[in-house]
This record gives C-alpha cells, sequence and structure tokens, in this order.
C-alpha cells in the first residue's frame, strides 16, 4: 500500500539501474491491505491465496526478481484461516521465491494461529519508549521464534520533541544518558529498542 502501489516498481527502477544492489540488500515485502478507492469504500484486509498469490507475482514483475527474502502479512485478516494460505506459502518456500514468511502488527492470538500453522521469522509491531505495553507482544513474537521489526522506535518523532508532554518527559533523560556514553537523543532511544532481544528498529517509519 506504500505510495499507492508505486513503492515496488521504484524500488525495482532502482535496482536495475545499481547492478549489484540487490545482492547487498534484503527485500522484505508485505502484503494484505486492499485500499479501496479514493474514498476509502472497500478498505479490507485479505489474506486469501488469489489476492496474495497476486501480490506477490506483482512484486516480483515490479522488483525484478524471482526472490523476496520476507514475505509479511500486513495486519490480520480474520476471514482467512491460516491453513487456508499455509499450503501456498509453503510452495513459495519450497520454490525459493521467498526466503522466509512473516506477519505485522499482529495481535498474540492471531500471532498464535499463524505460528501454529507457518514458521513466523518475523513480525514488525509498534515498539519504543512510548508504547511499552508492546513489550508482552514482543515476548510473545520471540517466544512464537520471530525476530521483531520495531516500527516507529521513536514515537513519530515525539520522544526528540521538548514542545511534546512525550519528550518534555523523557528527552532530558535521554539527553543525560547519551552525555554520558556519546550519544544523541535518537540514537539512546534506538539503542534501547536494539537492547531487546532479537529487534531491529525499522528507521524512516512514523
Amino acid at each position: 500500500i506504500y505510495g499507492h502501489g508505486e513503492t515496488t516498481a521504484r524500488v525495482g527502477a532502482a535496482l536495475k539501474r545499481a547492478p549489484g544492489l540487490r545482492q547487498r540488500l534484503k527485500l522484505v515485502f508485505k502484503t494484505g491491505i486492499v485500499l479501496g478507492d479514493a474514498e476509502g469504500r472497500g478498505y479490507r484486509y485479505d489474506h486469501s491465496p488469489a489476492a496474495v498469490s497476486a501480490a506477490l507475482a506483482r512484486a516480483e514483475a515490479d522488483l525484478g526478481t524471482d526472490h523476496l527474502d520476507l514475505l509479511m502479512l500486513h495486519r490480520h485478516d480474520p476471514l482467512t484461516e491460516p491453513a487456508a494460505l499455509a499450503p501456498a506459502v509453503e510452495r513459495w518456500l519450497a520454490a525459493g521465491r521467498i526466503g522466509g514468511f512473516g506477519v505485522s502488527n499482529f495481535g498474540a492470538a492471531a500471532l498464535g494461529a499463524w505460528a501454529a500453522a507457518l514458521p513466523i521469522r518475523a513480525h514488525q509491531l509498534q515498539l519504543s519508549l512510548a508504547a511499552l505495553d508492546a513489550l508482552d507482544l514482543h515476548t510473545a513474537s520471540r517466544a512464537a521464534g520471530a525476530h521483531c521489526q520495531a516500527w516507529s522506535p521513536l514515537a513519530e518523532g515525539r520522544l526528540l520533541d521538548p514542545a511534546d508532554p512525550l519528550g518534555a518527559r523523557l528527552r532530558p533523560t535521554l539527553q543525560a544518558i547519551g552525555e554520558r556514553s556519546g550519544l544523541d537523543p535518537a540514537q539512546v532511544a534506538l539503542a534501547w529498542v536494539q537492547t531487546l532481544p532479537g529487534t531491529r528498529a525499522v528507521i524512516g517509519t512514523h
């Protein structure tokens, strides 16, 4: 859904212009959200085999590759049973079309249901010093064998904004810690996220 569907084509054009770049990258593709029309009518989640298969084929064509390192389902679609999609994912894994399977913004119950059907390599979840309630979900993700990708690790920049109530409360502490360790407040906040086991901060997400 990023860039209204243009993101993969733009990344594909960049890869074509820079031979050798693909070998230095891991391509992660998320699908599962249907935006609907200009007014948002028809917005829904769709993890049906037909929808995910079509999205994967479009991504491969746009990116100019026959292998994606990770395929992720974006949010939970309660209308699709994991067992309905699992055979297709297993075929794609066996054929080398994808290197792994993951999910994004799933609750603990949905995560458990999918982990029972397929190995979950990664879970992308909102996690930062402003989202400590996500630590339980982080633990559930690790228990399911998933690496965690923390999006919005700076809480949309609020952690660094002294005019924001959250920033006004936490930035002085981040700054004090940073002064002792030679880091700026943003680096301290990111270091906290990446200190969590099996976790990487996703830079550039709001």
